[in-house]
Protein backbone atom coordinates (compact mmCIF):
# COMPACT_ATOMS: atom_id res chain seq x y z
CA UNK A 1 0.00 0.00 0.00
CA UNK A 2 1.28 3.22 -1.09
CA UNK A 3 0.66 6.53 1.11
CA UNK A 4 0.65 10.08 -0.65
CA UNK A 5 0.42 12.79 2.30
CA UNK A 6 -0.38 15.99 1.24
CA UNK A 7 -1.22 18.79 2.56
CA UNK A 8 -3.16 19.08 6.21
CA UNK A 9 -7.08 19.14 6.64
CA UNK A 10 -8.92 22.00 8.99
CA UNK A 11 -12.38 20.02 8.56
CA UNK A 12 -15.97 20.42 10.06
CA UNK A 13 -16.48 20.18 13.92
CA UNK A 14 -19.79 17.83 14.11
CA UNK A 15 -20.30 15.01 15.29
CA UNK A 16 -19.91 11.40 14.09
CA UNK A 17 -22.55 10.02 12.11
CA UNK A 18 -25.39 7.61 11.84
CA UNK A 19 -26.76 9.63 15.08
CA UNK A 20 -29.45 7.50 16.96
CA UNK A 21 -33.34 8.76 15.84
CA UNK A 22 -34.86 11.74 17.99
CA UNK A 23 -38.74 10.98 17.11
CA UNK A 24 -37.98 6.88 17.32
CA UNK A 25 -35.19 6.53 19.94
CA UNK A 26 -36.04 7.61 23.53
CA UNK A 27 -32.37 7.67 24.57
CA UNK A 28 -31.06 9.98 21.93
CA UNK A 29 -30.33 13.25 21.71
CA UNK A 30 -31.03 15.78 18.57
CA UNK A 31 -27.64 16.21 16.35
CA UNK A 32 -25.58 19.05 17.27
CA UNK A 33 -25.40 22.02 14.85
CA UNK A 34 -21.96 21.65 12.83
CA UNK A 35 -20.33 24.35 10.95
CA UNK A 36 -17.63 23.95 8.04
CA UNK A 37 -14.93 26.31 7.89
CA UNK A 38 -12.36 25.02 5.55
CA UNK A 39 -11.73 21.52 3.98
CA UNK A 40 -8.11 20.75 2.27
CA UNK A 41 -6.98 17.68 0.87
CA UNK A 42 -5.19 15.68 4.09
CA UNK A 43 -3.91 12.73 2.48
CA UNK A 44 -4.16 10.08 -0.81
CA UNK A 45 -4.67 6.46 -0.48
CA UNK A 46 -3.47 4.33 -3.70
CA UNK A 47 -3.37 0.15 -3.21
CA UNK A 48 -1.06 -2.37 -4.75
CA UNK A 49 0.03 -2.39 -8.77
CA UNK A 50 -3.15 -4.37 -9.34
CA UNK A 51 -5.03 -2.91 -12.93
CA UNK A 52 -8.90 -3.35 -12.35
CA UNK A 53 -8.91 -3.05 -8.58
CA UNK A 54 -11.46 -0.41 -8.14
CA UNK A 55 -10.20 0.40 -4.98
CA UNK A 56 -12.46 2.85 -3.78
CA UNK A 57 -15.84 2.40 -4.99
CA UNK A 58 -17.29 1.60 -1.44
CA UNK A 59 -15.73 3.55 1.95
CA UNK A 60 -17.19 2.99 5.53
CA UNK A 61 -15.50 5.78 8.38
CA UNK A 62 -15.63 5.25 11.50
CA UNK A 63 -13.64 7.83 14.53
CA UNK A 64 -10.50 6.58 14.05
CA UNK A 65 -10.83 3.39 11.73
CA UNK A 66 -11.66 3.56 8.04
CA UNK A 67 -12.35 0.91 5.43
CA UNK A 68 -12.26 1.07 1.48
CA UNK A 69 -13.69 -1.51 -0.88
CA UNK A 70 -11.97 -3.10 -3.58
CA UNK A 71 -14.28 -5.34 -5.35
CA UNK A 72 -11.90 -6.38 -8.19
CA UNK A 73 -8.65 -6.85 -6.12
CA UNK A 74 -6.87 -10.29 -6.80
CA UNK A 75 -4.77 -10.53 -3.73
CA UNK A 76 -7.07 -13.08 -2.36
CA UNK A 77 -5.76 -15.50 -5.31
CA UNK A 78 -8.79 -15.93 -7.37
CA UNK A 79 -9.48 -13.25 -10.17
CA UNK A 80 -11.69 -10.56 -9.04
CA UNK A 81 -12.38 -12.16 -5.05
CA UNK A 82 -12.08 -8.51 -3.99
CA UNK A 83 -11.26 -7.42 -0.78
CA UNK A 84 -11.59 -4.44 2.06
CA UNK A 85 -8.68 -2.16 3.22
CA UNK A 86 -8.99 -1.35 7.14
CA UNK A 87 -6.67 2.42 8.03
CA UNK A 88 -6.13 3.17 11.43
CA UNK A 89 -5.80 7.15 11.89
CA UNK A 90 -2.65 7.88 13.61
CA UNK A 91 -2.64 11.98 14.79
CA UNK A 92 -3.13 13.44 10.82
CA UNK A 93 -2.20 10.08 8.97
CA UNK A 94 -3.77 7.12 7.69
CA UNK A 95 -2.14 4.22 7.87
CA UNK A 96 -2.88 0.49 6.86
CA UNK A 97 -4.00 -1.92 9.45
CA UNK A 98 -5.32 -4.51 7.72
CA UNK A 99 -6.15 -6.39 4.07
CA UNK A 100 -9.96 -7.98 4.46
CA UNK A 101 -10.45 -11.33 2.44
CA UNK A 102 -13.57 -13.82 2.40
CA UNK A 103 -12.20 -16.81 4.21
CA UNK A 104 -14.02 -18.51 0.96
CA UNK A 105 -12.89 -16.23 -2.20
CA UNK A 106 -13.82 -17.20 -5.41
CA UNK A 107 -13.27 -15.52 -8.62
CA UNK A 108 -15.86 -13.00 -9.66
CA UNK A 109 -16.94 -12.31 -5.75
CA UNK A 110 -15.62 -8.79 -5.50
CA UNK A 111 -16.21 -8.29 -1.75
CA UNK A 112 -16.09 -4.58 -1.16
CA UNK A 113 -18.45 -3.96 -3.76
CA UNK A 114 -19.90 -2.02 -0.38
CA UNK A 115 -18.54 -1.64 2.78
CA UNK A 116 -19.25 -0.20 6.39
CA UNK A 117 -17.97 0.13 9.77
CA UNK A 118 -18.98 0.75 12.89
CA UNK A 119 -16.74 0.24 16.16
CA UNK A 120 -14.89 -2.56 16.07
CA UNK A 121 -16.85 -4.08 13.11
CA UNK A 122 -16.81 -4.12 9.62
CA UNK A 123 -19.33 -5.15 6.82
CA UNK A 124 -18.71 -6.09 3.26
CA UNK A 125 -21.07 -7.15 0.41
CA UNK A 126 -19.95 -9.13 -2.66
CA UNK A 127 -22.72 -9.31 -5.13
CA UNK A 128 -20.47 -11.97 -7.12
CA UNK A 129 -21.01 -14.83 -5.56
CA UNK A 130 -22.96 -17.47 -6.73
CA UNK A 131 -23.15 -20.72 -8.64
CA UNK A 132 -21.88 -20.55 -12.15
CA UNK A 133 -21.30 -17.02 -11.81
CA UNK A 134 -24.55 -15.47 -10.52
CA UNK A 135 -24.78 -12.52 -8.77
CA UNK A 136 -26.72 -13.84 -5.83
CA UNK A 137 -24.41 -11.87 -3.49
CA UNK A 138 -22.88 -12.73 0.10
CA UNK A 139 -21.83 -10.82 3.39
CA UNK A 140 -19.50 -10.91 5.65
CA UNK A 141 -18.67 -9.21 8.85
CA UNK A 142 -15.03 -8.87 10.57
CA UNK A 143 -14.52 -7.99 14.11
CA UNK A 144 -11.40 -6.19 15.54
CA UNK A 145 -9.14 -7.17 18.70
CA UNK A 146 -6.42 -4.89 19.53
CA UNK A 147 -5.11 -4.61 15.87
CA UNK A 148 -6.14 -7.63 13.97
CA UNK A 149 -9.06 -8.14 12.02
CA UNK A 150 -11.17 -11.30 12.11
CA UNK A 151 -14.15 -12.60 9.92
CA UNK A 152 -16.91 -13.18 12.67
CA UNK A 153 -19.61 -14.87 10.26
CA UNK A 154 -20.49 -14.89 6.56
CA UNK A 155 -24.32 -14.19 5.67
CA UNK A 156 -26.41 -15.26 3.45
CA UNK A 157 -30.44 -15.94 2.93
CA UNK A 158 -32.25 -18.85 1.46
CA UNK A 159 -35.25 -17.02 0.37
CA UNK A 160 -33.54 -14.41 -2.07
CA UNK A 161 -33.83 -15.50 -5.83
CA UNK A 162 -31.23 -16.12 -7.85
CA UNK A 163 -28.77 -12.77 -9.07
CA UNK A 164 -30.66 -10.89 -6.12
CA UNK A 165 -27.52 -9.23 -5.57
CA UNK A 166 -27.80 -9.26 -2.09
CA UNK A 167 -25.12 -6.76 -0.43
CA UNK A 168 -25.42 -4.34 -3.36
CA UNK A 169 -25.45 -1.87 -0.07
CA UNK A 170 -24.53 -2.58 3.44
CA UNK A 171 -24.94 -0.19 6.87
CA UNK A 172 -24.20 -1.62 10.02
CA UNK A 173 -24.61 0.56 13.47
CA UNK A 174 -23.62 -0.75 16.73
CA UNK A 175 -25.65 -4.48 16.85
CA UNK A 176 -27.85 -3.97 13.66
CA UNK A 177 -26.75 -4.60 10.30
CA UNK A 178 -29.05 -3.51 6.84
CA UNK A 179 -28.51 -5.18 3.31
CA UNK A 180 -29.88 -4.47 0.04
CA UNK A 181 -30.85 -7.13 -2.28
CA UNK A 182 -32.24 -4.90 -5.38
CA UNK A 183 -32.62 -7.64 -8.07
CA UNK A 184 -34.22 -9.91 -5.40
CA UNK A 185 -37.97 -11.00 -6.86
CA UNK A 186 -37.24 -8.47 -9.48
CA UNK A 187 -38.78 -5.90 -7.07
CA UNK A 188 -36.18 -6.13 -4.63
CA UNK A 189 -35.82 -6.10 -1.02
CA UNK A 190 -33.66 -5.27 2.18
CA UNK A 191 -32.98 -7.66 5.24
CA UNK A 192 -32.79 -6.76 8.69
CA UNK A 193 -30.07 -8.75 10.64
CA UNK A 194 -29.30 -8.16 14.74
CA UNK A 195 -26.12 -9.24 16.23
CA UNK A 196 -26.46 -11.24 19.74
CA UNK A 197 -23.27 -11.80 21.50
CA UNK A 198 -20.99 -13.27 18.11
CA UNK A 199 -24.20 -14.69 16.27
CA UNK A 200 -25.77 -12.57 13.57
CA UNK A 201 -29.66 -13.46 13.21
CA UNK A 202 -32.46 -12.08 10.27
CA UNK A 203 -34.72 -9.89 12.37
CA UNK A 204 -36.69 -9.05 8.95
CA UNK A 205 -37.13 -8.43 5.45
CA UNK A 206 -38.31 -5.44 4.05
CA UNK A 207 -40.45 -5.16 1.12
CA UNK A 208 -42.26 -2.01 -0.40
CA UNK A 209 -45.82 -2.33 -0.09
CA UNK A 210 -45.93 -0.62 -4.07
CA UNK A 211 -43.38 -2.69 -5.45
CA UNK A 212 -43.17 -3.48 -9.01
CA UNK A 213 -41.03 -5.13 -11.10
CA UNK A 214 -37.60 -3.36 -11.72
CA UNK A 215 -37.82 -0.93 -9.18
CA UNK A 216 -34.53 -1.84 -7.08
CA UNK A 217 -35.74 -1.61 -3.96
CA UNK A 218 -32.79 -1.86 -1.50
CA UNK A 219 -30.11 -0.17 -3.99
CA UNK A 220 -28.99 1.98 -1.52
CA UNK A 221 -29.78 1.79 2.30
CA UNK A 222 -28.94 3.84 5.22
CA UNK A 223 -29.78 3.37 9.36
CA UNK A 224 -30.06 6.08 11.69
CA UNK A 225 -31.08 4.71 15.13
CA UNK A 226 -34.32 2.90 14.79
CA UNK A 227 -34.47 4.68 11.06
CA UNK A 228 -34.01 3.24 7.81
CA UNK A 229 -34.14 4.93 4.90
CA UNK A 230 -34.02 3.03 1.44
CA UNK A 231 -33.90 3.68 -2.41
CA UNK A 232 -35.63 2.09 -5.31
CA UNK A 233 -33.82 4.08 -7.50
CA UNK A 234 -36.48 2.80 -10.61
CA UNK A 235 -39.87 3.12 -9.15
CA UNK A 236 -42.67 4.45 -11.41
CA UNK A 237 -41.01 5.13 -14.68
CA UNK A 238 -37.62 5.56 -12.71
CA UNK A 239 -38.71 8.47 -11.33
CA UNK A 240 -37.30 6.98 -8.55
CA UNK A 241 -38.32 7.15 -4.51
CA UNK A 242 -37.48 6.49 -1.24
CA UNK A 243 -38.83 4.85 1.91
CA UNK A 244 -38.74 4.93 5.10
CA UNK A 245 -39.09 2.15 7.77
CA UNK A 246 -39.06 2.56 11.38
CA UNK A 247 -38.68 0.04 14.37
CA UNK A 248 -40.62 -0.63 17.53
CA UNK A 249 -39.42 -3.29 19.61
CA UNK A 250 -38.56 -6.08 16.95
CA UNK A 251 -40.66 -4.78 14.28
CA UNK A 252 -39.97 -2.84 11.42
CA UNK A 253 -43.02 -0.64 9.75
CA UNK A 254 -42.90 1.71 6.41
CA UNK A 255 -43.24 5.39 7.80
CA UNK A 256 -43.68 6.88 4.83
CA UNK A 257 -42.51 6.68 1.27
CA UNK A 258 -40.67 10.16 -0.08
CA UNK A 259 -40.54 11.28 -3.84
CA UNK A 260 -39.24 14.57 -5.37
CA UNK A 261 -41.19 17.48 -5.44
CA UNK A 262 -40.69 17.93 -9.59
CA UNK A 263 -40.30 13.86 -10.25
CA UNK A 264 -40.02 13.05 -13.53
CA UNK A 265 -39.45 10.19 -15.70
CA UNK A 266 -35.92 9.09 -15.81
CA UNK A 267 -34.49 10.62 -12.50
CA UNK A 268 -33.31 7.76 -10.40
CA UNK A 269 -34.52 9.28 -7.45
CA UNK A 270 -32.95 7.20 -4.55
CA UNK A 271 -29.69 6.66 -6.23
CA UNK A 272 -27.98 7.45 -3.19
CA UNK A 273 -29.55 7.99 0.21
CA UNK A 274 -28.61 9.26 4.27
CA UNK A 275 -30.51 9.62 7.01
CA UNK A 276 -29.66 11.37 10.28
CA UNK A 277 -31.88 12.19 13.08
CA UNK A 278 -35.08 13.42 11.76
CA UNK A 279 -33.22 14.66 8.45
CA UNK A 280 -33.03 12.75 4.96
CA UNK A 281 -31.12 13.78 1.83
CA UNK A 282 -31.47 11.14 -1.60
CA UNK A 283 -29.66 11.72 -4.72
CA UNK A 284 -30.97 12.20 -8.01
CA UNK A 285 -28.24 11.68 -10.38
CA UNK A 286 -29.93 11.86 -14.12
CA UNK A 287 -32.21 14.97 -13.06
CA UNK A 288 -32.47 17.51 -16.01
CA UNK A 289 -30.28 15.50 -18.23
CA UNK A 290 -27.72 14.52 -15.63
CA UNK A 291 -26.81 17.37 -14.19
CA UNK A 292 -28.61 15.65 -11.06
CA UNK A 293 -30.04 16.95 -8.17
CA UNK A 294 -30.45 16.15 -4.34
CA UNK A 295 -33.76 16.71 -2.11
CA UNK A 296 -33.52 16.98 1.95
CA UNK A 297 -36.16 16.28 3.95
CA UNK A 298 -37.32 16.82 7.10
CA UNK A 299 -39.30 15.18 9.78
CA UNK A 300 -41.95 16.63 12.27
CA UNK A 301 -43.03 13.84 14.67
CA UNK A 302 -43.95 11.05 12.04
CA UNK A 303 -44.26 13.02 8.70
CA UNK A 304 -41.84 13.71 6.43
CA UNK A 305 -41.93 17.09 4.41
CA UNK A 306 -39.40 18.35 1.63
CA UNK A 307 -37.40 21.13 3.01
CA UNK A 308 -35.46 22.05 -0.43
CA UNK A 309 -33.77 20.98 -3.39
CA UNK A 310 -30.13 21.32 -3.94
CA UNK A 311 -28.72 21.88 -7.45
CA UNK A 312 -24.92 22.12 -8.01
CA UNK A 313 -24.12 26.21 -8.26
CA UNK A 314 -21.75 25.21 -11.88
CA UNK A 315 -23.73 22.08 -12.60
CA UNK A 316 -23.44 20.88 -16.12
CA UNK A 317 -25.46 17.80 -18.48
CA UNK A 318 -24.25 15.07 -17.33
CA UNK A 319 -22.42 15.98 -13.77
CA UNK A 320 -24.50 13.12 -12.38
CA UNK A 321 -24.36 15.64 -9.12
CA UNK A 322 -26.39 13.31 -6.51
CA UNK A 323 -24.61 9.98 -7.58
CA UNK A 324 -23.33 9.77 -3.95
CA UNK A 325 -24.94 11.81 -0.77
CA UNK A 326 -23.38 11.91 2.78
CA UNK A 327 -25.20 13.79 5.70
CA UNK A 328 -24.18 14.80 9.42
CA UNK A 329 -25.82 17.24 11.78
CA UNK A 330 -26.35 20.58 9.60
CA UNK A 331 -23.78 19.55 6.85
CA UNK A 332 -24.79 17.55 3.70
CA UNK A 333 -21.92 16.54 0.81
CA UNK A 334 -23.50 15.81 -2.41
CA UNK A 335 -20.88 13.82 -5.07
CA UNK A 336 -20.98 14.74 -8.64
CA UNK A 337 -18.42 12.40 -9.85
CA UNK A 338 -18.82 13.26 -13.33
CA UNK A 339 -17.70 16.64 -12.65
CA UNK A 340 -15.47 18.12 -15.45
CA UNK A 341 -13.59 20.83 -13.83
CA UNK A 342 -10.15 18.65 -13.37
CA UNK A 343 -11.07 17.08 -17.08
CA UNK A 344 -14.03 14.85 -18.93
CA UNK A 345 -15.79 13.16 -15.23
CA UNK A 346 -12.81 14.07 -13.10
CA UNK A 347 -15.64 14.14 -9.73
CA UNK A 348 -16.12 16.63 -7.50
CA UNK A 349 -18.03 17.11 -3.82
CA UNK A 350 -20.41 19.71 -3.00
CA UNK A 351 -20.54 20.80 1.06
CA UNK A 352 -23.49 22.27 2.47
CA UNK A 353 -24.62 24.46 5.56
CA UNK A 354 -27.88 24.24 6.81
CA UNK A 355 -28.91 27.51 8.80
CA UNK A 356 -32.45 27.86 9.83
CA UNK A 357 -34.41 25.97 7.62
CA UNK A 358 -32.18 27.03 4.55
CA UNK A 359 -28.80 24.74 2.93
CA UNK A 360 -26.40 26.48 1.25
CA UNK A 361 -23.25 25.88 -0.29
CA UNK A 362 -20.22 26.55 1.61
CA UNK A 363 -17.39 24.50 -0.38
CA UNK A 364 -16.52 22.78 -3.61
CA UNK A 365 -13.99 20.09 -2.87
CA UNK A 366 -11.58 18.33 -5.71
CA UNK A 367 -8.58 16.90 -5.15
CA UNK A 368 -5.37 19.36 -5.47
CA UNK A 369 -2.80 16.18 -7.31
CA UNK A 370 -3.04 13.72 -10.01
CA UNK A 371 -7.13 13.81 -10.22
CA UNK A 372 -7.96 13.49 -14.05
CA UNK A 373 -9.94 12.63 -16.87
CA UNK A 374 -12.60 9.65 -16.07
CA UNK A 375 -11.14 9.12 -12.73
CA UNK A 376 -14.76 9.75 -10.75
CA UNK A 377 -13.80 11.19 -7.87
CA UNK A 378 -16.82 11.37 -5.48
CA UNK A 379 -17.97 7.53 -6.69
CA UNK A 380 -18.52 6.75 -2.66
CA UNK A 381 -17.79 9.32 -0.15
CA UNK A 382 -18.08 9.21 3.45
CA UNK A 383 -18.43 11.74 6.15
CA UNK A 384 -18.79 11.49 9.87
CA UNK A 385 -18.64 15.35 10.70
CA UNK A 386 -14.53 15.64 11.26
CA UNK A 387 -12.74 13.55 8.33
CA UNK A 388 -14.79 13.30 4.60
CA UNK A 389 -13.27 10.72 2.15
CA UNK A 390 -13.85 10.85 -1.37
CA UNK A 391 -13.45 7.98 -3.79
CA UNK A 392 -12.00 7.91 -7.23
CA UNK A 393 -12.33 4.07 -8.16
CA UNK A 394 -10.60 4.36 -11.99
CA UNK A 395 -7.89 6.42 -10.81
CA UNK A 396 -5.12 5.30 -13.06
CA UNK A 397 -1.64 6.55 -10.83
CA UNK A 398 -0.80 2.98 -9.91
CA UNK A 399 -2.53 0.64 -12.74
CA UNK A 400 -5.39 1.03 -15.28
CA UNK A 401 -8.14 1.60 -12.76
CA UNK A 402 -6.74 0.45 -9.79
CA UNK A 403 -8.26 3.40 -7.90
CA UNK A 404 -7.40 5.93 -5.08
CA UNK A 405 -9.19 7.38 -2.44
CA UNK A 406 -8.62 11.20 -0.91
CA UNK A 407 -8.99 12.25 2.54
Amino acid sequence: MRLVALALALVACNPPSHEPDPANDAAATEPVPGVVRVLSQQQKLLPPAAPAAIFGQAIGLGGDRMAIGAPGDSQAGPEGAGAVYVFAKSGVTWNLEQQLFASDPTAGQRIGKSVDISGNTVIVGGTGFGAGGARDGAVYVFTRTGTTWSEQQKITVADATPSARFGQTVRIEGETAVIGTPNDGTKGSVYVFTRSGTVWSQQQKLTAPDAAAGDRFGYFVEISGNSVIIGARNATSNRGAAYVFVRSGVTWLLQQKLTASDAADGDQFGRAVDINGNTAVVGAWVKNSGRGAAYVFTRNGVTWTQQQKLTASDGATGDEYGSAVSLVGETAVIGSKKDDDNGNDSGALYVYKRTGVTWIEDQKVKPTDEIQTDDRFAQAIAFNGVTLVGGAYVDDEIAADAGAAYI
